[in-house]
């Protein structure tokens, strides 16, 4: 945002009586730009004279709120003390690190800014400013950040690692690992950076290198479920099902309790032929482990191939999927009405699905792509980060195409309502992949399940 821009917000907060957001936007000015007439003229107007003695006496009031993790109370203060021009990088990291700690990412965003502004040789601000941009999901600034903190402390594990989940999120694959590795080197058995270096290993089919690296960690004697768990799934890849299970097992015994334990015993399990105890454990997945779709997608998946199925458990477990995931959505709080203004122009059709590839989906979907007249305006959204023949054929084909593979649900629904479309396809039902939370939503008018 321009400059001319930041300051005719702060004014207009001025004119609202909202002293404090006023005072922090021309902070923010100042701190790029110290020079700036404007802003010093109008933050001295704000801003009444206060003591060194008065200012040092807040600020450690403020310090000593955080260190009892009393964090609303920190926030409360920290407002009054910015509207009063008791400012500075401890002022704004507390702020930041309390908003982080109640849950408030977003909010927390510009007080990182603000501290790395005022303090740019602070190379735990840039990671800290890299760590919140990464939980709001804005990946390529995280990016930048981590680099940051990186050139301030070359040597630094932490920073590293973060890195490698900036790249990672935006499908750089080749930078993660190399980011994940040089932080193993720096920190060689520190848990997470393996646990993420394997996983992407295993989703690059490097499964022999993921193998390696986690029985490396296991031999050494991990008390951790995760790697036997990563390990399993390695195994499981490879075909090797007695080795997948006897990890799954001892991921079990460890108290293992997260969606891609319960997905992949499962899939041994069913691959074993055991599948009434597969089944079992993805529905013991949907009831004690945190929500995630893909966990009552897997269990709904796989009792449409099994013989002598209870159809009222189906119908039952579909239920239960439709209850967690209304309950999730209605957390979102995403408005889901539309205009019953008639829209002029052409009929939008977005058809939702990962399988844009080498799929039988894509062979049953091509044929109707290319049928559409001019009457239609076609939006392809792919899920998926595999890109050939098929993909490049299908993208040229259609008037407007997504990737919407590193998107969260709530990013994909935002998007499909910009783009205006009337009738939306899933394609991919529940298999995996799928967006069936976004359709839950009500993203757009007319939404249909197809294939």
């Amino acid at each position: 945002m321009q400059i001319e821009k930041l300051l005719q917000k702060a004014g207009r907060f001025t004119k609202r009586g909202d002293k404090a957001q006023a005072v922090k936007i021309y902070q923010t000015i100042l701190a790029t730009y110290p020079q700036n007439i404007k802003a010093k003229r109008e933050l001295k107007k704000l801003v009444p004279d206060t003591t060194v003695q008065e200012k040092a006496k807040a600020i450690q009031q403020l310090v000593a709120l955080f260190n009892k993790s009393d964090f609303n109370s920190v926030l409360q203060l920290g407002q009054k003390l910015l509207g009063v021009g008791v400012t500075g990088p401890v002022v704004h990291n507390l702020m930041a690190a309390s908003y982080v700690s109640t849950g408030q990412q977003s909010e927390a965003v510009p007080h990182f800014q603000i501290v790395v502004q005022l303090n740019p040789d602070y190379a735990e601000g840039f990671n800290n400013l890299g760590n919140v941009l990464l939980e709001t999901g804005r990946y390529a600034e995280a990016e930048v950040a981590l680099k940051k903190a990186m050139k301030l402390r070359p040597n630094w594990p932490d920073a590293a690692y973060n890195l490698g989940v900036a790249y990672s999120q935006q499908g750089n694959n080749e930078k993660a690992i190399e980011v994940y590795e040089k932080a193993l080197e720096l920190a060689p058995n520190a848990l997470n950076i393996i646990n993420n270096l394997s996983a992407l290993l295993n989703n690059l089919k490097r499964f022999d290198e993921a193998i390696e690296l986690l029985t490396k960690l296991i031999d050494q004697g991990t008390h951790s479920s995760v790697p036997y768990s990563n390990r399993g799934i390695s195994y499981t890849k490879k075909y090797r099902y007695k080795e997948a299970e006897a990890d799954f097992l001892k991921a079990k015994e460890l108290g293992a309790n997260f969606s891609g334990y319960y997905q992949g015993y499962a899939e041994v399990l069913i691959a074993l032929k055991n599948y009434q105890k597969g089944i079992e454990l993805l529905q013991d997945g949907t009831v004690n482990s945190n929500y995630e779709p893909s966990t009552h997608d897997a269990l709904l998946l796989n009792q449409i191939y099994i013989a002598n199925k209870s159809s009222a458990k189906t119908y039952n477990n579909a239920g239960v999927y439709g209850e967690c995931t209304m309950g999730y959505v209605n957390s979102l709080k995403t408005p889901c009405s539309f205009s019953e203004e008639i829209r002029q122009g052409k009929l939008k059709i977005g058809y939702v699905s990962p399988d844009f590839k080498n799929h039988s989906v894509a062979r049953f979907f091509e044929p109707l792509l290319v049928s559409h007249t001019d009457q239609f305006e076609v939006y392809c959204y792919y899920n998926n980060k595999v890109s050939d023949d098929i993909t490049k054929r299908i993208e040229l084909a259609c008037d407007h195409w997504r990737d919407i593979s590193r998107l969260t649900y709530i990013e994909l629904y935002n998007l499909i309502r910009s783009d205006s479309v009337d009738i939306l396809v899933d394609l991919a039902g529940h298999t995996s992949g799928n967006s069936l939370p976004v359709f839950a939503m009500g993203a757009a008018p007319i939404q249909i399940s197809w294939l």
